[in-house]
């Protein structure tokens, strides 16, 4: 019988300490295979033949044993390190893995017999085919009925997986507290050339309900600099490329059925995890390229404007409490087919779970958001020239240039802000509005002392005295106003009137 411990070989390097190979007594190149495992073999008496293992036998393996190792029917001795590490790889190489593949009644005839051929000559992968358009939900929920693992991976199709990209998600989702995720790189839809993401991101949404990728709290970056591998917490989970056990994803409802084709199952199902017990966190160690598609391949039953505002619908009547108000009343499309959606099971399960608030949510696991709440005021801040602070549509993501925008009615995200108690001015994306070298500028919210504009009266001043102007030109347009700080004087370039609308 041969006893085989394998770790891999880039995990026994330590900084300033002698290399393993180094205390044995062999060859270093004899114990590590082509991929990279370090492999220890020895042998103790017994077998079929009842005797000692020979030196034959032994080396048709392509390996030596330690010499002296397992003699006299012992088995071989590992140091306690050794033993500790050897347990823990094992865990990480022991998985008995089944791949699903879903086909949602797909016509592409390349997803036929060439697709059957092509799995035919692949271990342990299988396809399963519905006759009808599920979506992704219904998909989804189809392979993860037929699974028999006990944790379910969840990727798209137009994924591309990286060396070492599973055991991070098995490791953590063994907690069977939490939906993984992977860090999520790019694919070029054109080209499938694979480009490394930035790592300090995480999952958030906007007043829309668009997802997005935000910078993480300061404490977030604060841990992945200490910690670069361990996995940080996400408000939200990027589409669905997750790990969870199988227990937990149905303990929580697995997905909510009356979810059409595509869109917000990730928010439903991220707020459902917080909410309700769970957790959604990214591991850094784990990366998966994804093709970010410039246009959807899907059908639409009705129209995408139609299905997506339903699972919108669905997701903010269910688990957003009056902050479902404050999303119908800006987008009024949505608000009125609110009460067309049967949701009752799933209000239903939020009770039997006894799951937690959104309030909760925004307070505990994304305190840096930029909804307005009771603590916050919300609406227009007008300035006495005209115009209103606001971001401008066609400003980029990671924020640009402040100026003046039109103020448009109490409807008008565009020209309606968030102001803290703490003095940020907050748009929609979260964006605010900092003091700049010279011009003010919106970037990602931050713990910035340059984001803090305190309310003196009718002004807006900044830490160091300094009061927000507009400055005015020669053009009628007031997205040409460009905004600043400057010395406080008399002038009504610095005078701001606050104009509350309500929020729900």
């Amino acid at each position: 019988m041969i006893l085989v411990s394998f770790e891999l070989y880039n995990t026994i390097k330590r900084r300033h300490k002698t290399p393993w190979y180094k205390r044995l007594h062999y060859d270093q190149n004899s114990y590590v295979d082509k991929s990279g495992m370090r492999v220890i073999v020895g042998h103790y008496v017994g077998g079929n033949s009842g005797g000692n293992l020979s030196q034959e036998t032994v080396n048709a393996n392509n390996y030596a044993p330690v010499q002296g190792a397992g003699e006299g029917g012992r088995p071989v001795q590992l140091s306690p390190r050794e033993i500790i590490t050897a347990r823990e790889l094992y865990t990480l190489h022991s998985y008995n893995i089944l791949i699903i593949l879903v086909d949602d009644a797909s016509d592409r005839k390349y997803l036929g017999k060439e697709l059957e051929d092509a799995v035919a000559k692949l271990e342990n992968v299988q396809i399963l085919r519905s006759t009808q358009r599920k979506g992704l939900v219904g998909a989804r929920l189809m392979g993860a009925r037929s699974a028999v693992g006990d944790v379910l991976v969840f990727l798209d199709a137009h994924c591309e997986v990286t060396p070492g990209w599973l055991e991070p998600l098995l490791e953590r989702a063994g907690s069977d507290d939490v939906f993984i995720c992977p860090h999520i790189d790019l694919l070029s839809e054109d080209t499938f050339a694979y480009t490394k993401s930035i790592d300090a991101h995480w999952g958030a949404f906007s007043w829309r309900l668009h997802f997005r990728w935000l910078m993480p709290s300061t404490e977030v970056m604060k841990q992945k600099a200490e910690h670069p591998s361990k996995p940080y917490p996400s408000p939200a989970m990027a589409g669905g490329l997750f790990a969870v056990t199988k227990s937990l994803f149905w303990r929580l409802g697995g997905y909510d059925e009356g979810m059409m084709i595509w869109g917000a199952e990730n928010l439903e199902l991220s707020w459902r995890a917080w909410q309700c017990g769970a957790r959604v966190e990214i591991t850094p160690c784990s990366r998966v390229g994804h093709i970010f598609r410039r246009h959807s391949p899907y059908k639409y039953p009705g129209g995408v404007s139609k299905v997506l505002n339903s699972n919108l619908a669905r997701a903010a009547t269910v688990w957003m409490d009056e902050w479902a108000d404050f999303f119908f009343k800006f987008n009024p499309a949505v608000a009125v087919i609110r009460d067309e959606q049967n949701v009752g099971d799933r209000v239903q399960l939020r009770e039997d779970l006894k799951c937690k608030s959104f309030e909760w949510y925004l307070m505990n696991v994304w305190p840096q958001h930029f909804f307005p709440t009771k603590d916050r005021w919300f609406g227009r801040i007008r300035n006495d020239k005209g115009g209103c602070i606001g971001v401008i549509s066609s400003t980029p993501g990671l924020g640009g240039p402040a100026s003046k925008v039109h103020c448009g009615s109490d409807l008008d995200l565009d020209s309606l802000v968030v102001y803290t108690p703490e003095g940020r001015i907050m748009a929609d994306e979260g964006l605010c509005l900092e003091q700049g070298n010279g011009r003010a500028v919106w970037k990602g919210c931050s713990d910035s002392k340059k984001q803090i504009w305190k309310q003196k009266g009718p002004r807006l001043k900044t830490m160091d005295g300094l009061c927000l102007t507009s400055l005015i030109n020669s053009s009628s347009n007031v997205t040409d106003n460009p905004l600043t700080s400057k010395k406080c004087v008399k002038s009504d370039e610095q005078i701001w009137h606050f104009e509350r609308v309500p929020w729900r």
